[in-house]
């Protein structure tokens, strides 16, 4: 796969990226466009409510256990409106499955850009415990960003799937 054109999305919350830096030696040793966006919550337009619903579902409560969907309640409904476009405000570590994560993140960016020699890093705060196996429908690679003893998620991600 040839990829080319890249799309960084800002994490405010994550100073330790430089994004310009990162964009420029991307350029320079990759030969592709690079576009830096805002934070993906902040950059497309989506039904907040349906998406803060999706992100409360993904929650994990235990790292030892499967992950499993679960029926957020109205106060972590809440926690996600609250915070999904001032990531700043996010205190406390919530973790939320990578795959479920990624798989919600994905349907905000425009079907004209899911494309196979496109490729999204996001970059956020909110802790996503690695998974051994991805689920068979994703085909796309995660990797983390690391900053001081905070660990950042990046979703890396070329394609996706239209329907899981």
């Amino acid at each position: 796969m040839k990829i080319s054109k890249l799309f960084l999305y800002d994490e405010p919350s994550v100073p330790e990226i430089d994004l310009e830096n990162l964009s420029k030696f991307i350029k320079k040793s990759f030969n592709i466009d690079v576009e830096i966006r805002k934070n993906i919550f902040n950059f497309f337009t989506f039904p907040k409510n349906e998406i803060c619903n999706q992100l409360a579902s993904c929650r994990i409560f235990d790292t030892r256990k499967p992950f499993e969907r679960h029926t957020p309640s109205q106060e972590e409904i809440d926690f996600e409106m609250k915070t999904i476009t001032d990531s700043n405000l996010l205190k406390n570590i919530i973790m939320y499955d990578g795959f479920e994560f990624q798989r919600i993140v994905s349907f905000l960016i425009p079907e004209n850009e899911r494309i196979m020699n496109n490729f999204h890093l996001i970059i956020t705060n909110k802790l996503i415990p690695h998974c051994p196996m991805p689920p068979k429908w994703s085909t796309t690679p995660i990797g983390w960003a690391g900053s001081d003893s905070l660990t950042y998620f990046a979703m890396l991600a070329s394609t996706f799937p239209s329907t899981r």
